[in-house]
């Protein structure tokens, strides 16, 4: 089917409609109410054959006859790692969305590079994207920014099919109806269609999708990295001794050891031809000074040194640790909190590992994790 015609094909269902309902409104309650149930039929079959044939999300086929809003992570990554050919991942969370993928594929020397990151990722979400990812692209390179926090707490949260939508990452095709019978969607349908096809452009956006650096340049200093920690550690403060041991709990060893062995660890087991590069982003010094506030970086410091041995037996993984490069973490003009750096840093990143630096060394990588956990412990907390 040509464009025109799929355009065509919405309009006349959308003028139909209204004609219809104009129609309806002047009969008697009896032709009302049976008239009523055809309609509630007939919107019900338009908004599934609307949502299929534009398909906002791209679940079913790449975009043909409009250009796609960027936005909505957790529905969007389900359609693009589907619909657009790669063999390079870049996943993680909002770490690594001011990485573009042509540094990537330059710096890095691979090919076909796709960025699915996913804001404040947890490791069920990450399991699931690149296990996807595998099922439909021949994967050679894995780029993966290891969060802390994507490994903390129970997963059943993400889980929630509101919150990520894992319904879109499976193949049963009965329950896409919860896309294709959607309000919501058949919003994001017709407004997509208002948006002429513009190839160039979408292969340009694809290139920097979901980076926000931009957005923020004026925020990355000092001041407001200093200002989001007093935030951050005023409101543990004022939480109940209950609320600060679920925290506590939800960053214990075990639970970050149970969520790496189900998720990261499994990927890596089943996928020995692949190659990952897999990296600590680097927060800022006050990312873990919070930590040691809140009693749970020595928990963090035990789950760094986890990692790496049980990754060390694979040759195919190569770990790195841009936590320990002090020069980035501890100058706080990086940062626009506590944990964001600016998009400088992503390209910097990219350097170090393009000249193998900062890669974990188990040898070593212990007495490294002393000395990182005691220049928390001396670095200074903002009044």
């Amino acid at each position: 089917m040509k464009i025109k015609q799929h355009k065509i094909l919405i309009l006349e269902f959308i003028e139909n409609f209204h004609m219809i309902y104009k129609k309806i409104i002047k009969l008697n309650y009896k032709k009302f109410t049976l008239l009523s149930f055809f309609i509630s039929y007939f919107f019900i079959l338009g908004t599934v054959i609307i949502n299929y044939i534009v398909d906002p999300f791209q679940i079913y086929r790449a975009a043909s006859f409009y250009t796609f809003k960027m936005d909505e992570q957790r529905y969007l990554n389900a359609g693009l790692l589907k619909s657009y050919p790669f063999n390079t991942i870049i996943t993680g969370s909002s770490m690594v969305e001011n990485f573009n993928t042509p540094e990537i594929e330059k710096i890095l020397q691979v090919q076909n590079a796709s960025k699915l990151p996913i804001q404040g990722a947890s490791g069920f979400e990450l399991y699931t994207t690149i296990n996807r990812a595998l099922k439909y692209q021949d994967i050679k390179t894995i780029f993966l920014g290891l969060d802390i926090y994507s490994f903390s707490n129970d997963t059943a949260y993400y889980k929630i099919p509101s919150i990520f939508p894992e319904y879109l990452y499976d193949d049963n095709i009965f329950n896409d109806l919860r896309y294709l019978l959607n309000y919501k969607i058949l919003k994001k349908s017709l407004q997509a269609i208002k948006s002429p096809y513009n190839k160039t452009a979408i292969t340009k956006k694809l290139e920097t999708i979901y980076s926000w650096g931009e957005l923020f340049k004026g925020l990355f200093n000092k001041e407001e990295t200093q200002k989001h920690f007093i935030k951050e550690l005023n409101k543990y403060n004022l939480k109940s001794t209950l609320e600060k041991e679920k925290i506590q709990s939800a960053f214990s060893i075990s639970i970050l050891k149970k969520n790496f062995d189900t998720y990261l660890q499994t990927i890596v087991i089943n996928n020995p031809s692949i190659k990952f590069y897999i990296f600590f982003p680097p927060y800022s010094s006050l990312a873990f000074k919070l930590m040691q506030k809140q009693n749970t970086l020595n928990d963090v410091i035990l789950f760094k040194k986890y990692i790496s041995e049980q990754l060390k037996p694979y040759k195919n993984v190569h770990l790195y640790d841009f936590q320990l490069a002090s020069d980035i973490t501890q100058n706080l003009d990086n940062y626009k909190d506590i944990t964001h750096y600016n998009q400088e840093i992503n390209y910097w990143l990219l350097l170090q590992i393009q000249n193998d630096l900062y890669r974990i060394n188990p040898d070593f990588y212990d007495e490294q994790l002393k000395a990182f956990q005691q220049e928390i412990i001396c670095f200074p907390t903002p009044i």
